[in-house]
């Protein structure tokens, strides 16, 4: 019964909208069936087509066929214009479209154009009752945007590099952005346009969707994009017109630019952009890294090459650090924790060198501009140094920079020259060549004014260095060196005072890095160095000639997070020939009447050491490491019987073995209190070959054994902050059987007056604070305190005395600040107590026959010299253009000995900061020589 009632009103529903639909078509004959609320959208234009739901008898509605696409005008386009227009339409039973009445309107001009589009629509019929009828619907025809935008082609127009000024560094991850002159700051104004090869679009659409596009977005009103790692941007379908380019990079000025845009062609552009600060170690490095030794400092050579006082020498540096004493005015010693200067080991990039410094004109004997760390270990180091009783200065030099370049420099003392070739990424050369002239011009001029004086003074180097990486896992290097000193002198007028004085050396080095596994590491050294030192004075001559061999090899193995170990081989030996002539007359010790003699001398002599070490690194818990040490050197050009048991203190019994070898043991420990504070400690042993002094054919002793000594370490490690650390180091070292030669005053002991004995005794202790503050954007420097206290054992007076290089007190600040506009000034004070030196008390009497006073000397070394001050600074300006850079700089060194020219009232220096123990002839007054200020200026191109 209910489903007949639903049935029989549906019918009624129909037959009353099919009356309404007639009489709205009065010429249609066909029932007229209305269609609400459908809507259908076609290709890129949305259709709405509504039907009335409540027809039921409709089978089948109405379908778009055939549509036909509205003009849209450029200038309705332009303007934003964008909706729909609804129109009531009238189906036929063809399915063409007989009536159209506008609704809804959206614009006159749209209105029409949207009318003309759908009067050519052709539709499927709608069916009812299986037959086609007439439809009344209502239709939305939309006009937008998308489709135009969509269409937008993308195409690179503006591409190009941005390069670091100067040094011409492709710049990676540096933001550019694109802004056009003409359009206004706020881009949600509906009038703004831009013309396109899309034709005139709305300027905010139009961005937004370029915006859009891989590797470039926008921000506010400006396109963005960065370089890629070779430093390379590109800007896609920016429009044509005026636009302005910017440039942004972390440490480098603003870059701004005017450009003119073409949407037709490609603009191409290189863009150089100034770093604020010039430099290769301004950025800043946080934090403190642990070192491999207890006590070890490094410097950076960019860092040192700043440090006044040393004309720009990365590896004199090392002198203005804890545990290093001042040299003597024109002296090349360097004297670490208060042992001898010839205790120490020199070595580049791992190969042993006969020396670091040029005698003459005071310089390192490699350039600064290929330094890349200077190592100083002072005292304490571990077992892969051996044959040292001092300390060790290790010098390592660069690789090629990844693009080729070449720094000139000339200052007033030296000419350096240095080259950067990489050939590809594997294969790279770096080389340098250094001469010092000051000396020749001074010669030249006295030449010129006809002194009477012909000499030659100089000194040259040059290096050249060649890095190889097949592989990931394989380093290979090889380098070549010679450094060269020479002295020639001839007085015009007394012919026969003449002097020679010749030394270099030639050095080869080869390098293998080998990473082998995960846990298996290599590191191989070899070096081969000629060498020939020549000193010849009016009849006298001295020569050396021979090799040294080099052979270092490292072997790491990575047992476990918590424990490593490392064995080493070391050898280094040096067959040497040695010829010593002499004519004229000479007076010994032993017989005090002159007489005239002729010495020819002439040995061949094996010196060195052959050794081998181990160490283990222990971690028993995590704050804890620990790090015990055994090498074992043998001296093959020494004849005595050596032990295996490691010499402590000086034993007055060990057992003895056939061989000439030297057993030592170190063990060095750190304990991690908390994040930011360490304790630190080593103790062990260590042994000195004797050298030449076993030469028996040149005052020698060929019985002589290894000096031997001691070393102990406490220290602490503060982290204070990201930049500033602290560290303090307490040391007591002991030497003992040391090279000593025996004088007159010694006859009593049962030893020859004039041989060499091991009978030398020294001791030292002392305490080194370094607080240092790391390159930060504007400064870097620190302050170092050295306490130091050195002493050997004299015999004479039967009782221990100050070292001749002993200074109590050493401070010293140093200190680098970057200024504005790539400039840069850096100064460096330093206090020192003077040198002890023995004082003459009075004069006994006057020798006739040698027309000179004879003093009574007083105690040895018991008086010390005037205290040292000095006040060096150094002020630096880079000034970088397309593809180079300038770089100014002047200094004056020891500022305060500019004091020793103003007098006091009675005559006196006001200051005289003495260098030598030196008395006027009749040693009534004492006259302390003093060094003088020494100014400095030079500039270095680079491109």
């Amino acid at each position: 019964m209910f489903k007949r009632f639903i049935t029989h009103s549906l019918n009624i529903l129909t037959l009353f909208s099919i009356s309404i639909s007639a009489q709205i078509e009065e010429n249609s004959d066909e029932p007229l069936i209305i269609v609400n609320d459908t809507t259908a959208t076609i290709i890129d234009t949305t259709v709405s087509v509504d039907t009335d739901t409540t027809s039921r008898g409709l089978e089948k509605e109405p379908e778009l066929k055939t549509f036909v696409k509205a003009s849209y005008p450029d200038s309705l386009i332009a303007a934003a214009i964008e909706g729909a227009v609804s129109f009531e339409l009238l189906i036929n039973e063809t399915g063409k479209v007989d009536s159209i009445k506008v609704i809804k309107s959206l614009h006159p001009t749209l209105d029409s154009l949207a009318r003309a589009a759908v009067s050519q629509f052709q539709f499927t019929p709608g069916i009812a009752d299986g037959n086609p009828v007439p439809v009344s619907l209502v239709y939305d025809y939309h006009f937008t945007l998308e489709e135009i935008i969509t269409e937008i082609e993308e195409y690179t127009n503006i591409k190009g590099i941005i390069l670091e000024k100067g040094t011409r560094v492709p710049l990676s991850d540096v933001m550019l952005s694109i802004t056009m002159k003409d359009i206004a700051t706020d881009l949600q104004d509906s009038c703004q346009t831009v013309v396109t090869r899309s034709g005139i679009l709305p300027a905010k659409r139009y961005f937004d969707k370029i915006g859009s596009f891989a590797g470039q977005s926008l921000e506010d009103r400006s396109i963005i994009t960065t370089t890629d790692s070779a430093g390379n941007f590109s800007f896609k379908s920016i429009p044509a017109g005026r636009a302005k380019l910017k440039v942004v990079a972390t440490g480098y000025e603003p870059y701004y630019s005017m450009i003119e845009v073409s949407d037709s062609e490609v603009i191409s552009i290189i863009i150089r952009i100034n770093k604020i600060a010039i430099d290769d170690f301004e950025i800043t490095v946080y934090g403190k890294a642990q070192e491999k030794e207890i006590v070890q400092r490094t410097l950076q050579a960019r860092e040192a090459k700043r440090v006044p006082g040393f004309s720009g020498d990365a590896v004199k540096a090392v002198q203005a650090l804890p545990g290093v004493a001042r040299p003597v005015f024109g002296s090349t010693e360097i004297v670490l924790r208060g042992a001898d200067w010839d205790d120490n080991k020199y070595y580049i990039d791992g190969v042993e060198v006969p020396y670091l410094w040029h005698d003459l004109g005071n310089n390192s004997v490699i350039n600064s501009n290929i330094v890349d760390i200077v190592e100083l270990f002072p005292s304490s180091f571990g077992a892969k140094y051996g044959d040292a009783l001092g300390g060790v200065i290790n010098v390592n030099t660069r690789k090629a920079q990844e693009r080729t370049h070449v720094i000139a420099d000339i200052s007033t003392g030296h000419a350096s020259l240095v080259l950067d070739l990489p050939i590809n990424r594997k294969l790279s050369f770096v080389g340098s060549m250094r001469r010092e002239y000051f000396m020749s011009l001074v010669a030249l001029m006295l030449k010129q004014f006809d002194a009477g004086l012909d000499f030659k003074m100089y000194y040259w180097d040059y290096s050249l260095r060649m890095d190889y990486k097949p592989s990931n896992d394989h380093t290979i290097f090889c380098e070549f060196l010679e450094a060269k000193d020479i002295l020639e002198f001839t007085d015009d007028e007394e012919k026969e005072n003449s002097l020679e004085y010749k030394k270099g050396f030639k050095l080869g080095i080869l390098g293998w890095d080998w990473a082998i596994s995960k846990t298996w590491s290599n590191t191989f050294r070899y070096g081969l160095t000629p060498l020939s030192n020549v000193a010849r004075f009016e009849e006298e001559k001295y020569k050396v000639s021979g090799y040294e061999h080099t052979v270092r090899d490292e072997l790491k193995w990575k047992i476990s997070e918590k424990l490593n170990a490392t064995a080493g081989l070391d050898l280094h030996l040096e067959p040497t020939d040695m010829e010593y002539r002499y004519k004229g007359q000479i007076r010994t010790r032993k017989n005090l009447t002159p007489r005239d003699t002729t010495i020819n001398n002439k040995a061949d002599f094996l010196n060195g050491s052959v050794g081998g070490y181990v160490s283990v690194e222990y971690n028993p818990i995590e704050k804890l490491t620990i790090k015990p040490e055994y090498r074992i050197d043998y001296y093959p050009g020494l004849n005595y019987h050596g032990s295996l048991l490691p010499e402590i203190w000086d034993y007055e019994s060990k057992p003895e073995f056939r061989w000439s070898h030297e057993p030592s043991v170190r063990l060095s420990t750190r304990y991690q209190l908390s994040k930011n504070h360490l304790l630190k400690s080593s103790a062990g042993t260590y042994n000195k070959s004797p050298g030449f002094d076993v030469m028996e054919e040149f005052g020698g002793n060929p019985l002589l054994e290894p000096a031997r000594g001691s070393q102990y370490t406490l220290g602490y490690e503060w982290q204070i902050s990201d930049l500033i650390s602290l560290d303090v180091s307490g040391y007591i070292n002991r030497q003992w059987d040391k090279s000593h030669f025996v004088d007159e005053f010694e006859r009593g002991d049962g030893y020859d007056v004039g041989t060499l004995v091991n009978r030398g005794k020294a001791r030292m202790k002392g305490i080194e604070v370094f607080l240092r503050h790391n390159q930060s954007k504007r400064f870097s420097g620190w302050l170092s305190y050295s306490l130091s206290y050195s002493e050997r054992y004299n015999y004479k007076e039967k009782e221990w005395i100050v070292f001749d290089r002993n200074i109590l007190n050493n401070l010293q600040l140093v200190s680098s600040l970057n200024l504005r506009r790539n400039m840069n000034i850096g100064l460096r004070f330093q206090y020192t107590n003077g040198y002890p030196y023995t004082p003459a008390k009075k004069v006994l009497y006057y020798d006739a026959s040698n027309f000179y006073y004879v003093p009574e000397w007083g105690s040895s070394n018991s008086k010390k010299h005037t205290p040292y001050l000095e006040l060096d600074l150094r002020f630096e300006k880079k000034k970088a253009f397309k593809r180079s850079i300038i770089t100014y700089y002047v200094g004056c060194d020891r500022i305060f000995h500019f004091l020793q020219f103003k007098l006091k009232d009675n005559g006196e220096p006001l200051y005289l900061p003495s260098e030598f123990p030196t008395y006027n002839y009749d040693y009534s007054k004492f006259e302390g020589f003093a060094n003088f200020p020494e100014p400095s200026f030079g500039l270095s191109i680079e491109f």
